[in-house]
């Protein structure tokens, strides 16, 4: 019988070969960043931008995956549901479903100011994480919206909220967060979209730009005068980036999100080869000519203002090349992770569907 006893040696012994080995590893990353930004800073420089707007366009669809880099439905969304649910003598609220696909369906609100007069020029707002379209029109409580959605309406324009998911929050968000009962996982959902060539910010984008399709069909609507987005958070995630794809949305006001994604390298923030071609300074180039209101909060605990500060260097000779300097503006707030209580971004993305 053999009763030698296994060799057991202290987990300490191999701590410096682990420590060697994920030190060489953050610094091969480093250096291949300083190569991406190199290779990023001659493929999109201003000039070649104004030259060639869809080129870039295209790569940006093509980096994102399908459907973007797909040919689109040619009907508008069919919709399947409408029911209003209420009314003030402000606003009417409506809760919509689409069919942007044949085998998937978008929910959201559509808010149509009472008082109009004619058609309405209308805006997208997003709502950001652990939320939903209900949460930042002010039907579940407390948030930190602080009424974006209202405020829109009360300046003549009708409002849609589209939901995406992003609906799930942590126990200490909540009462402002609140839980909805669908779980899922977003990390794997778009880990398993990128295994067939798409991501969840592909099909998202898809969705919300199917969603202008809708509005264009609305008899409330003026789309002769484009569409305004805005959102918060995640919402200000996909303002940029659907602004970047959808030349129809000509002014976007991007909120709480503007920053590194080098610092913020979340999993649906990332694509692959993403740092050599576009980063969050490249995606709001896409935007220019037309109007982006980028807001940061000075005191945001969830992207801080330096990475934004440092990214935001970078856009405004992209504007200055297409001659679109006054179309641009960069915002701070001395606030959290909230919109700001003044108006200026949203008269802002008013003013430019008039011009």
């Amino acid at each position: 019988m053999d009763t030698q006893q296994p060799f057991l040696e202290n987990k300490d012994a191999s701590r410096p070969g682990k420590e060697a080995y994920l030190r060489g590893i953050e610094r091969v990353l480093a250096a291949r960043r300083q190569a991406c930004d190199a290779q990023r800073a001659a493929w999109i420089t201003p000039e070649a931008l104004k030259r060639d707007p869809q080129k870039y366009r295209r790569a940006f669809c093509d980096l994102l995956g399908w459907p973007l880099n797909a040919p689109r439905e040619s009907e508008p969304p069919r919709e399947l549901a409408k029911e209003r649910i209420f009314a003030d003598e402000e606003v009417e609220i409506f809760r919509v479903r689409l069919q942007v696909m044949p085998d998937w369906e978008l929910p959201g609100l559509l808010l149509l100011p009472r008082n109009r007069a004619g058609k309405c020029r209308a805006v997208v707002f997003q709502h950001g994480g652990g939320g939903s379209p209900e949460l930042c029109c002010d039907l579940h409580g407390a948030n930190n919206y602080r009424h974006g959605p209202r405020r829109f309406v009360r300046h003549g324009a009708a409002v849609f909220a589209p939901q995406v998911l992003v609906w799930t929050a942590s126990e200490q968000d909540a009462p402002c967060f609140p839980g909805y009962g669908v779980p899922y996982n977003r990390a794997q959902i778009d880990a398993q979209l990128k295994q067939v060539g798409s991501s969840i910010a592909a099909l998202e984008i898809y969705a919300i730009s199917r969603a202008l399709d809708y509005l264009e069909t609305l008899p409330e609507i003026d789309a002769s005068a484009g569409f305004g987005m805005a959102g918060l958070s995640y919402g200000g995630f996909y303002t940029l980036v659907t602004a970047a794809v959808d030349e129809r949305i000509r002014a976007a006001y991007s909120i709480c999100f503007f920053n590194s994604l080098y610092r913020y390298s979340w999993p649906d923030f990332c694509w692959k080869g993403a740092a050599s071609r576009f980063m969050a300074a490249e995606i709001a180039a896409l935007v220019a000519p037309r109007a982006l209101y980028i807001e940061v909060g000075e005191r945001d605990h969830v992207f801080a203002i330096d990475s934004a500060l440092e990214e935001w260097k970078r856009v405004p000779a992209f504007f200055a090349a297409q001659g679109a300097q006054d179309r641009l503006r960069f915002h701070t707030v001395d606030s959290d992770h909230k919109m700001d209580e003044g108006d200026a971004g949203i008269e802002f993305v008013l003013a430019h569907l008039r011009a």
